[in-house]
């Protein structure tokens, strides 16, 4: 949705282009970063747990940020800061991952990844088919809170009533 309002905002193929590009430039170094999710240990919190609450809560503030930069005249800073909000996203994925390898018996890994990956499409799709709706009934800017409150649904709804076992101490 926002690569064709920034077409129709008057931005070049190229420069579209180069922006989405550059949003998928996190997925590509999740290998790097994964390692710093397991390292990182918050026990109290649960462990991988806290790495989705804290993905989700910046991902949260991040989308507050772009919802006030102007797409059209602001480009750079937009980039940025969807590509941080990227980071947060990815960083999320790695820590849900890694969660349920931990806390699931080999035999389920399979049937669950394929749940995951249905959820995560079905999500995209009503996230952003109600937020292509609500963009077109009040305008784009409007698409930012409602995508913020799904996510903060979920944050409230879903990840902060995760409990996740003890890992053992290393």
């Amino acid at each position: 949705a926002l690569a064709t309002y920034l077409r129709q905002s008057g931005l070049s193929i190229g420069e579209v282009g180069l922006f989405i590009a550059s949003l998928y430039a996190p997925w590509g170094f999740k290998p790097f970063w994964a390692p710093i999710v397991d390292l990182v240990d918050l026990r109290r919190f649960g462990h991988y747990r806290s790495w989705i609450v804290f993905a989700q809560v910046m991902m949260i503030l991040t989308l507050a940020l772009v919802w006030a930069v102007d797409p059209g005249t602001n480009l750079k800073l937009l980039t940025l800061l969807i590509v941080i909000h990227n980071v947060f996203s990815a960083t999320q994925d790695i820590a849900i991952d890694a969660l349920a390898v931990n806390v699931l018996p080999a035999h389920e890994r399979g049937v669950a990844n394929g749940f995951m990956f249905g959820a995560s499409y079905l999500g995209q799709a009503l996230g952003g088919s109600g937020a292509l709706f609500i963009a077109g009934r009040f305008g784009f800017g409007a698409s930012y809170p409602f995508v913020c409150g799904l996510l903060a649904l979920l944050l409230v709804g879903v990840s902060l009533r995760l409990v996740e076992p003890q890992r053992a101490l290393a």
